[in-house]
C-alpha cells in the first residue's frame, strides 16, 4: 500500500502536447491520468504533488527568446511575459480537467515561490505546498519562467523544482509519465532499471529531446533523478508511459504492474 507516502507525479509536456506545434494540448491524455490518480487515492490515500511540463506552451517560446539566459538583448523581458501567459493558459486547461475528474487540484504558481541565480534554482518556498497536502489537497506545479537574481529571469523545469522541493519537504517517490515507454537503450528497447552498475553506460548514449526542449530532454531527467536517489532525498523514481486505460495506470502507480524504467 502507498498510504502515508508523498508521491511526486510529473506528467511530461511531450506527453500532453506536441512540442513541435503550439497550442497542441491533448485533453484526453490528461483526463486518463487524472482518472488514474483519482483511483489511486481511493485505494491508498497517498499525498500527491502533481506537476506538468511546459511542452509546446513553453519550450518553443523559451527557445526563440533564449529565455534560460535571461533578459534578451533585443526583446528584453518580452519572453518572460509571453512564456508566463502561455503557461497560465496551459495550466488552467490542465487543472480544469483535473477538477472535472474529481481531483482537488490547486495550482501553486512556481514563478511566485521560486528564485534563481545564474540560471539555477536556488530557493523554493514550500510552505503553501506542505499546507495544501496537510489539508488533503493536490498541489499542482509546472515548468515555468522565474526571477533570476543575476540575469533577470530563467527557466525552471519541473525537475529543477523537484530538486529544490526535496530540500524543504519529504517525498518518498517520483513517477514521471513520458511520451516514451521508459528510458530507451541504443536499440530502442526499454531499460528496466538504472542503478550504480549501469548508470555511466546509460548516460553515454542518452541524448536530448527530439523537439524544442530547453531543459535537456531525457538525459538531464535521468541525471537529476539519479542524483536525488544517490543523495537519499528520494527512495525511488519511475519513468513510464501510459495508455488510454486508467486501470493500467493505477496498477503501475501501485506497483502491481511493472512498466517503464526504475531508477534506484
Amino acid at each position: 500500500m502507498l498510504s502515508n507516502k508523498r508521491i511526486f507525479i510529473k506528467i511530461g509536456g511531450s506527453f500532453i502536447t506536441d512540442k513541435s506545434r503550439t497550442d497542441s494540448f491533448k485533453q484526453e491524455r490528461v483526463r486518463t491520468i487524472a482518472r488514474a490518480i483519482r483511483g489511486l487515492r481511493s485505494l491508498a490515500e497517498p499525498d500527491i504533488v502533481l506537476a506538468h511540463g511546459a511542452g509546446a506552451y513553453g519550450h518553443i517560446k523559451a527557445k526563440f527568446y533564449n529565455a534560460q539566459q535571461g533578459i534578451h538583448p533585443e526583446y528584453g523581458w518580452r519572453g518572460f511575459y509571453e512564456i508566463r501567459r502561455e503557461m497560465t493558459q496551459m495550466n488552467l486547461e490542465f487543472v480544469k480537467i483535473c477538477l472535472e475528474e474529481g481531483l482537488n487540484a490547486v495550482t501553486v504558481q512556481p514563478s511566485a515561490i521560486i528564485t534563481a541565480a545564474g540560471g539555477n534554482v536556488i530557493s523554493v518556498n514550500a510552505a503553501v505546498i506542505s499546507r495544501l497536502l496537510d489539508l488533503g489537497q493536490i498541489p499542482v506545479l509546472h515548468g515555468d519562467i522565474v526571477v533570476d537574481d543575476e540575469q533577470g529571469f530563467t527557466i525552471a523545469s519541473t525537475e529543477d523544482i523537484l530538486t529544490a522541493l526535496v530540500e524543504k519537504m519529504h517525498l518518498s517517490s517520483v513517477v514521471m509519465i513520458s511520451d516514451v515507454p521508459g528510458v530507451l537503450d541504443e536499440s530502442g528497447e526499454v531499460i528496466p532499471e538504472i542503478n550504480p552498475e549501469n548508470y555511466e553506460t546509460v548516460m553515454r548514449h542518452l541524448g536530448g529531446a527530439k523537439a524544442a526542449d530547453v531543459t535537456g530532454g531525457m538525459r538531464d531527467k535521468v541525471k537529476q533523478l539519479y542524483q536525488l536517489i544517490r543523495s537519499g532525498k528520494i527512495k525511488s523514481a519511475n519513468i513510464i508511459s501510459s495508455n488510454d486505460d486508467p486501470e493500467f495506470m493505477i496498477e503501475v502507480l501501485t506497483h502491481r504492474r511493472l512498466s517503464g524504467t526504475v531508477i534506484r
